[in-house]
């Protein structure tokens, strides 16, 4: 199958084998540049861990890093530099959020869905922000969740589109959760998402 690039006036689309579609932001790493020589430098090492990543991803920036399966079972590599642009815009949209009565640093940050570079990129994108960042796995029980939540007082929750359904009934019961952000841009479910949430007082993004 051809055409798994996408071009469009703005950006390039990336289709995964999962049917799911990706922005990039670089061209694609060649598996070849990984056995580029390793460059030992003292100065990656940063005074404290998200200076030591920073560096890491600045200084690596051409390699591959991420691979995804896309849609002709071909493996695509996403560079340093394409995860760090991804994880920067997220953590700099999530500083633009604006939740109630409490500051988006003073919050934590859930990420429930499945093992994916949209994951990954999240999560990172709460290091690079200065936030905590709570992995909820799919496997927990609606009552598991539920305490996860509660207990780690989670006020934005990061979710796959397919546990949309699922979500709505643990915001229900979670105060805490003021923002829900789809990982995967889907009309149809932000729009059924928007509507059953409205009534408590949580807003959704994508």
């Amino acid at each position: 199958r051809r055409g798994v690039i996408k071009e469009t006036k703005s950006s390039r689309i990336l289709t995964l084998r999962n049917g799911k579609t990706m922005k990039l932001y670089s061209t694609c790493a060649r598996f070849e540049d990984d056995k580029l020589p390793v460059v030992k430098d003292s100065n990656l090492k940063g005074n404290d861990l998200t200076q030591t990543f920073r560096n890491v991803f600045e200084k690596n920036c051409q390699r591959p890093c991420l691979g995804a399966e896309t849609s002709d079972r071909k493996i695509f590599w996403f560079t340093y530099k394409d995860i760090y642009s991804r994880a920067q815009k997220i953590s700099s949209e999530l500083r633009s959020i604006d939740l109630i009565d409490v500051k988006v640093s003073d919050t934590t940050v859930g990420i429930y869905g499945k093992n994916s570079i949209h994951w990954i990129c999240v999560d990172l994108a709460c290091l690079f922000g200065e936030m905590i960042s709570v992995p909820l796995h799919t496997s927990f029980s609606h009552d598991a969740l539920i305490s996860t939540v509660n207990r780690a007082r989670i006020g934005i929750l990061f979710i796959d589109s397919e546990y949309a359904n699922y979500v709505v009934d643990v915001v229900k019961e979670c105060k805490t959760v003021s923002v829900i952000v789809l990982m995967h841009s889907n009309r149809a479910v932000e729009t059924k998402l928007r509507r059953r949430v409205s009534s408590n007082d949580v807003k959704v993004y994508t």
